[in-house]
């Protein structure tokens, strides 16, 4: 009987957001998710235009984050990362989105590379969370 109440309040948990992803957002009103969403939709227009744009895929990536879709954001940092690796923010983002519910060497050295190709402001981040995995992937130095 356990059981069955829980799936059924997991079940109707999902059914009362928007969709599943929604869950994870529930701090954003309907208002500032649906204006989210829309810029999602220019973005991936504009990309349709211009795929080749790492500028693009690094500012839907923003915003699929600020949603909570952070496996999406991922996805648009790994593209801008394969047509722009010099973009230190994907990086960063990257690596933010990959520490959502802890940091882990992976983003811990996606902030480090941001770092190292002049985002300044890693720095604090990586002090701050990455400190325990120094000995795996190493200083900023």
């Amino acid at each position: 009987m356990k059981r069955i109440t829980l799936i059924l309040t997991i079940i109707s948990t999902f059914l009362c957001a928007q969709n599943y992803k929604d869950y994870f957002n529930r701090n954003l009103t309907q208002n500032e998710r649906t204006q989210l969403k829309s810029e999602i939709h220019t973005y991936s227009q504009k990309i349709k235009q211009n795929p080749k744009n790492a500028s693009l895929y690094l500012n839907r990536g923003v915003v699929y984050s600020k949603l909570g879709y952070h496996s999406d954001a991922i996805q648009d940092y790994n593209k801008a990362i394969k047509l722009d690796s010099l973009m230190p923010e994907a990086y960063f983002n990257r690596g933010l989105s990959r520490a959502r519910f802890r940091f882990t060497p992976s983003a811990c050295l996606d902030i480090k590379k941001s770092y190292k190709l002049g985002l300044k402001h890693a720095k604090a981040t990586f002090e701050k969370h990455c400190k325990m995995y120094e000995a795996k992937i190493g200083k900023l130095d």
